[in-house]
């Protein structure tokens, strides 16, 4: 990723220069920026990929989930309150 794009700044001149000399070395340089700029983005792409993987397992579960307790009414003039389960239940019940 990173570092390995960083390290590659350094590490490609060198490697170059001691292949081929001085054009070797001008050679590392420009493979070292392209890996620089490559490296991380493929890790960001990487990462992206994975994120919408886990997102498409989720949405393709067919797992049923089993409500823990009746949804919170909500009064008409939209002001949350705290979760009250007679309340709740009794307006589950007419609810059509």
């Amino acid at each position: 990723g990173v570092v390995g794009g960083v390290t590659g700044i350094i590490t490609k001149p060198v490697e170059g220069a001691k292949k081929e000399g001085a054009a070797g070395f001008f050679k590392g340089i420009g493979k070292g920026l392209v890996g620089a700029v490559a490296r991380p983005t493929g890790g960001i792409i990487d990462m992206a990929s994975s994120t919408f993987q886990g997102i498409q397992r989720v949405a393709e579960s067919t797992e049923e989930v089993t409500r823990l307790r009746s949804p919170r009414l909500i009064h008409e003039d939209g002001i949350i309150r705290p979760y009250d389960r007679q309340e709740s239940e009794g307006y589950d019940l007419f609810e059509v």
